[in-house]
């Protein structure tokens, strides 16, 4: 399979060279970063809201150890796989996963709660990263790979409040671009930026809020577009900053599976775990046939299209070349 994204660009970028683009790229990556630090939301949440709420959050039996899927998310997939890519044979990359559901990106703004009734506060993406910048886990942090996600949850809980959808899109983006300077300043030199999801997409929208959906497709529209204009603002001399268009690769896959009788990309297959949801729990007999695993959140094999999506990009932008063919099937 081969994916692509709007954003293939890395700013004030110093591999674009002969190593860089030599006959064994792989090697060329490889000397450039071996480790992920992920902030972010539930879509990358390894189990941080789930210890935070004593695990009570999410609830459901279903859910594969305090994620909010059925499965590992894309950031411990992208991990996984830039490890066996790097050093074939080997584990996964390090990853230190600092992502909670229900993050907003700035809590000033819009503060980010999670719970089955969205009580319990949680640390914002900027929150996330002033907690690594003062912990002893930065040591490698010129070695590392920032993967700075969020702007879903605000769109959220802030769409239908005094701020226009366009306006909000481009003060979170700006947010984000604003953690990874901080990030640049104390030594940070590798930038994921993922974006939003596909949020006019999931089952909650077109279950129960399909009048939010031109505001989210505003919102989305206005979030990419701040971040393509902005993107030198991420960073500074020396920094690649790859911009991973998140919401194309999952309407990617979304559109590919729909061709897929035995698939489907509608429906969440766990139901009645929300408030507001219809009141009998279901789990459908075929997670891996869904795109959606929740009415919120993506399947483990959704998360691990993303992530694949995610590595070819950040292959791609650095080396010049195209992710190897074993990685692309």
């Amino acid at each position: 399979m081969h994916f692509t994204s709007l954003f293939l660009r890395a700013a004030a970028v110093a591999f674009f060279s002969a190593t860089s683009t030599s006959a064994n790229p792989v090697s060329a990556l490889r000397s450039h970063f071996g480790s992920v630090v992920a902030f972010g939301d539930s879509l990358s949440d390894n189990g941080n809201v789930y210890r935070l709420t004593n695990r009570t959050w999410p609830a459901d039996k279903a859910y594969y150890k305090g994620r909010f899927s059925n499965g590992k998310t894309w950031v411990e997939n992208l991990a996984k796989d830039i490890g066996v890519l790097l050093h074939p044979g080997g584990g996964p990359a390090d990853l230190l996963d600092l992502a909670y559901g229900g993050a907003t990106v700035n809590n000033s703004r819009i503060q980010g709660l999670t719970g089955y009734n969205s009580t319990v506060p949680v640390p914002s993406v900027l929150g996330q990263v002033r907690t690594y910048l003062k912990s002893s886990s930065k040591g490698s942090i010129s070695r590392s790979l920032f993967v700075i996600s969020g702007g879903s949850n605000d769109a959220f809980f802030g769409l239908g409040g005094p701020i226009a959808p366009e306006e909000l899109a481009r003060l979170t983006a700006a947010d984000l671009l604003t953690a990874s300077r901080r990030l640049y300043k104390a030594g940070a030199r590798y930038f994921l930026i993922p974006g939003v999801a596909a949020l006019q997409s999931i089952p909650y929208v077109n279950d129960y809020g399909e009048a939010y959906e031109p505001s989210l497709d505003s919102y989305g529209d206005a979030f990419y577009d701040y971040l393509k204009a902005h993107v030198d603002d991420a960073g500074g001399k020396g920094a690649t900053v790859v911009l991973f268009d998140q919401r194309t690769a999952l309407t990617s896959f979304i559109n590919k599976k729909k061709q897929r009788p035995d698939w489907n990309v509608e429906d969440a297959c766990l139901k009645g775990v929300y408030p507001g949801e219809a009141p009998v729990r279901s789990l459908c007999s075929d997670p891996d046939k869904h795109v959606f695993f929740d009415i919120y959140h993506p399947s483990r094999v959704t998360h691990k299209y993303i992530a694949r999506a995610a590595l070819e990009t950040i292959f791609t932008t650095i080396t010049g070349k195209a992710l190897p063919l074993s990685f692309t099937r």
